[in-house]
Order: structure tokens, then C-alpha cells, then sequence
């Protein structure tokens, strides 16, 4: 990239990029196109990766690259996890000649074998790594050898497609304690896959020969895939149970990562660990297998109920699993942060707390009205503007919301929920209720 390249991005960093390129005719000396796809780039990492939009000289070969990339926060956090992962064991390898000789607070080494733009190497290395980065696609390899030493990033660089016969190859003399992976998750037509074998590069041909060349891998994967079907095929490929842990992220509301740690060693009881907010709730699966769920009662609602019908704030709160905690499971365990579930299919808790803030939302509850047609008539009156959700009710949540004739409104919410008692029959109900 030379001084001209540059000028041209930041003097045209707001223009419309189209026009650009039909208008390129006007600097015969520059490649417009190239440019364009910097500048495109720049933008979409301006919020997502500040650290790097800063940086005036760093190149983009293609938009998709930094469409695809993973954000500042979100490697951040995934390589607290791999050197928090590392720094309980180092060293890992007995066959590494400076574990031999006893040198055992040396730095960790990571592989990124699938590096893209390269931005979770410059993550690792920016949390005490040195590191080794890998990445197929030429034109993406050669931005990050530029790219990566400008951010202060030493590195050695591979350029090789990965496959289950070059893994030692690639690495070469580079011994890593942890390999990392990012498979990618878009078929040839561009539709989104979840299944490993779906992905590239695929991790469950691929794996066994990692164990070989690392004593620890950690995989980025869909947070769509199923965790069960995930750790069976993975147990599958490595020949034994291999995964120790299952991070899942979640940022805004939305499940957006899951990061798998696999080791050399069987595991038969691996941890999941939700991350949201800067919150973090961890439970092994068999504790959710052995748990007992509470549920709720009925006088304390009604209480509650009472409390907001005449004036006084209660203190009982409705808690909705954000969907990160929705992906990992955890339904009865909850209930040991002191929740009752609504009903044995309801995710939804009643609790005095709010000791999960950040996993989720609270709600402050106003009316419990019984689900019929009177109640439905009695709310169009009182709450006219509400947000709508039905839960294991005979009605989704656009029916309920017709029958109500309520329009979309922030501050309040209107869930219409089955409520399984201790201690009163089962029944639908209405809560009415305000968003904290």
C-alpha cells in the first residue's frame, strides 16, 4: 500500500462506492476496485474493530473477509479463554524439548490453521502468544502478512490448504499447545451449514491428526449446531470424549458464538459455559441430567399481583433466558439461583433476584389475569401498546397479539404463559409486565 493507495481510501472514505467505480476512468493510475474494497471494508470494521480502523495502512483484499471476521470484543474473549486454558497447564507436551528441560513458565504457542483477515492471531498474540498463522486463500494470506506486523504482530506465516495429510507440514518446527480453528460455514451456493462434516475445513476428518501435533484444540463453530449430535460426532472423530468444554457467547440478545475445547484426554462430563454481557454461567451437563426444577407458586404470583394493583412495587420479577442461555440448556439448574420455573415446558422464572443480569431479561410483573376472552378484552383497554409473547400456550405469539389488539410498543410486555404450580392445578395465564 503506498502513500497514494492511502490518500485515495481517506479522501473518498465517505463517498458512494458505486459511483467510484464507474467513475474509476478518472484515476487511470489507481486500482479503484482494490480501493473500493478497502474503504467498504474500513466501515464495516469502524464499530467492530476499532483497534484496526484506526490504522490507516492496513489493506482489505475483499469485503467479505472483514464481513466474516470476528469483532474486537469477541477475540478478545476467545483468546482469554485459550491462554486462561493454556496457563493451567503449561507445560502440555512432555515431547516439547522445553518442557524436557524443565523451562515451564515459557510462552504459550497457538496455531490458527484457518487465520482469515487474522484478526484472533492478532488477538492471541496481543494476549502473550506467539503464534503461528495459516490461511489458504493467497490474496487473504498476503493482507495479513502485511497487515499483522503493522498491529505489532510477529508471526510466522503459513500458506497451505488444510487437510488431514499436511497438518505437519504446515506447522513445521512450530509445536503449538493449542491449535485453533474457524471452519467455514457457507456451502458453494453461499447458504449457511452447522454440521462439521458441512463445514472447511472439516473438523471431524481432521481432528484426530491435530491431537497428534497438539495436546489442545479450540474450535469456533455454529451456534446453530446441536450440542449433543456436536459432541457425539466429535467423541466420533477423536475415538474417545475428547471435549472438555463449550463456550457460548452471546451479544445482544443473539447467540452468535460456539467455541468447543477438545483435548488428548477422555472427558465424560464436559462443562458449558455461557458467556453474555460480561457475565459468565458454567454447570456441567450431568448436573442438569440430576437437577430437580422448583416451581412456582401460586399464592406468590397472586401476591405479587396484589402488591402491583395497589401501588406498591413487588418484589418478585418474571426472568427470560437470553438465547445464549437458551442454547446451553441449563433449565433446571436455574433454579439454583434461587428461580421457580412457570411450567415444566416454560423457560420463563419467577425469582426475587437478579443474580443472572446480563444472561437475560427482568421484567417487573403489574397484572396476573386468567388467559381468557375477558381478560384479552380488559388488556386492549388498559395496555394498548405492549410487546407479545406466548409460551407453551394453544396460540403463537402474532395470534395472541391479534386477539389482544395490542400494538408493538416499548416499556411493556404481555406474556401468555402455562404455569405448572406446587401448589394449585395448572392453568394459562396473562402477566402483564414492565421491562427493567
Amino acid at each position: 500500500m503506498d502513500q497514494a493507495f492511502r490518500d485515495f481510501i481517506i479522501a473518498h472514505a465517505d463517498d458512494d462506492c458505486d459511483r467510484l467505480l464507474l467513475s474509476k476512468e478518472k484515476w487511470p493510475d489507481m486500482d479503484v476496485r482494490a480501493a473500493v474494497n478497502c474503504i467498504i471494508s474500513r466501515r464495516k470494521l469502524k464499530g467492530k474493530l476499532p483497534s484496526w480502523w484506526v490504522e490507516e495502512e492496513l489493506f482489505y483484499p475483499n469485503t467479505l473477509s472483514a464481513e466474516q471476521c470476528s469483532g474486537e470484543e469477541a477475540a478478545a474473549l476467545k483468546a482469554g479463554i485459550a491462554l486462561g486454558l493454556l496457563n493451567e497447564d503449561i507445560p502440555l507436551d512432555i515431547s516439547n524439548e522445553e518442557s524436557a528441560l524443565g523451562k515451564e513458565h515459557r510462552t504459550p504457542r497457538i496455531a490458527d490453521l484457518t487465520g482469515g483477515l487474522g484478526v484472533d492471531c492478532w488477538s492471541f498474540a496481543r494476549a502473550g502468544a506467539e503464534v503461528l498463522y495459516n490461511e489458504m486463500n493467497p490474496e487473504i494470506c498476503g493482507a495479513a502478512q502485511h497487515n499483522l506486523p503493522l498491529l505489532g504482530v510477529k508471526a510466522v506465516f503459513r500458506n497451505c490448504e488444510l487437510r488431514k495429510d499436511n497438518v505437519g507440514e504446515i506447522l513445521g518446527d512450530f509445536r503449538p499447545d493449542l491449535i485453533y480453528l474457524d471452519p467455514a460455514r457457507r456451502s458453494a451456493g453461499g447458504s449457511k451449514v452447522f454440521r462439521l462434516g458441512d463445514c472447511s475445513p472439516d473438523l471431524s476428518t481432521l481432528l484426530k491428526p491435530l491431537l497428534e501435533r497438539a495436546p489442545r484444540i479450540l474450535a469456533k463453530l455454529s451456534p446453530m449446531a446441536d450440542i449433543s449430535r456436536l459432541l457425539k460426532e466429535l467423541e466420533d472423530a477423536a475415538g474417545y470424549p475428547c471435549v472438555s468444554r463449550i463456550h457460548i457467547i452471546g451479544s445482544g440478545g443473539e447467540c452468535k458464538e460456539l467455541l468447543v475445547e477438545a483435548g488428548r484426554e477422555a472427558e465424560y462430563n464436559p462443562t458449558i459455559s455461557v458467556h453474555d454481557r460480561g457475565r459468565c454461567f458454567s454447570f456441567c451437563i450431568e448436573e442438569e441430567r440430576n437437577a430437580i426444577a422448583v416451581a412456582a407458586s401460586l399464592p406468590e404470583l397472586q401476591a405479587a399481583a396484589r402488591a402491583a394493583s395497589s401501588g406498591e412495587e413487588s418484589r418478585l420479577l418474571l426472568f427470560e433466558p437470553g438465547s445464549a442461555l437458551m442454547k446451553a440448556g441449563p433449565f433446571k439448574l436455574l433454579c439454583r439461583e434461587g428461580m421457580k420455573k412457570a411450567g415444566r415446558s416454560t423457560q420463563l422464572y419467577f425469582t426475587d433476584n437478579r443474580s443472572l443480569e446480563g444472561l437475560g431479561k427482568y421484567f417487573r410483573i403489574l397484572a396476573v389475569l386468567p388467559l381468557n376472552k375477558r381478560s384479552m378484552k380488559e388488556l386492549a383497554g388498559l395496555c394498548p401498546k405492549a410487546g407479545v409473547s406466548a409460551r407453551n400456550i394453544p396460540m403463537g405469539s402474532d395470534e395472541l397479539r391479534r386477539r389482544l389488539g395490542v400494538r408493538a410498543g416499548d416499556g411493556h410486555h404481555i406474556f401468555g404463559i402455562r404455569c405448572d404450580f406446587s401448589d394449585a392445578p395448572s392453568a394459562n395465564y396473562l402477566l402483564v409486565t414492565e421491562t427493567l
